[in-house]
């Protein structure tokens, strides 16, 4: 009976050691880091088409710099949605630079028309860490940015105001941005009295074209020009070369 006693003490406090301890190891296993992420100032307004380096750091609530760990940027729409448009890790340091490759948000763009102008867009950026198994989530401060759109705007002159019927036209074409840049549209719809010129458009620069037009007809021959661009709001252009009557000629060359 003796014997049972003593051993029954052992046993006792190995199964309370045992009780106490598998918790607190559990506990002590789940609990993360707290850290913290900043996104530093950036540009207000942007335009498709722009690469934008965005900065930040990401550190412990300690300020301790936190290496290796990835950074989503994220916009928030009007609509609400939340979209991811960069991605990055951090460094040595914890900081991070990525590249934010700037594009309109897809809702927004002119599918069926492409004279259909598009709006500029007005959100808000942060970054965000997304936490691991180490370190918990963390979101930096939210900053505005406006996203603008760029414009084409289509210019057309021919050599000479009047033509005699049978004669040649040098037509001159350029695309000029808002930032009264020339600038090649992504594509051109080119019209000479209804049939497609496109491929006979002669570049002479970026934004820079001629077309010298088959022989001219009685009365008005006309040119239209669509340019396409993405992320660009366009302006068609439609210009009537007049051509004298055979009749005001003959008058005039006998003068």
């Amino acid at each position: 009976m003796k014997w049972a006693y003593y051993a029954a003490i052992p046993l006792g406090l190995l199964m309370l050691f045992s009780a106490g301890l598998v918790p607190f190891d559990g506990a002590f296993a789940q609990k993360k880091i707290a850290t913290d992420i900043t996104l530093d100032e950036f540009p207000g307004k942007v335009r498709p088409g722009d690469k934008t380096a965005l900065t930040g750091m990401v550190t412990t609530a300690d300020g301790e710099p936190i290496p290796d760990l990835p950074v989503n940027i994220y916009v928030l729409t009007s609509d609400p949605k939340l979209i991811v448009v960069a991605s990055g890790v951090t460094g040595l340091e914890g900081t991070f630079e990525i590249i934010w490759d700037v594009k309109l948000i897809p809702q927004e763009k002119a599918f069926t028309d492409v004279t259909q102008k598009i709006h500029t867009q007005v959100m808000s950026m942060f970054a965000q860490f997304e936490g691991d198994d180490q370190y918990m989530t963390s979101k930096s401060k939210k900053s505005t940015v406006t996203i603008e759109v760029n414009s084409i705007t289509t210019f057309v002159n021919t050599d000479k105001k009047e033509y005699r019927e049978g004669e040649t036209a040098v037509v001159f074409i350029g695309f000029v941005d808002a930032d009264d840049m020339f600038v090649d549209p992504d594509s051109i719809n080119a019209n000479f009295n209804l049939d497609s010129i496109a491929d006979q458009l002669e570049k002479k620069k970026e934004g820079s074209y001629t077309f010298v037009t088959p022989p001219l007809q009685k009365g008005h021959n006309q040119i239209t020009l669509v340019p396409t661009k993405e992320g660009y709001n366009i302006e068609a252009e439609a210009v009537t070369i007049t051509v004298l009557p055979t009749s005001s000629v003959g008058k005039f060359g006998g003068l």
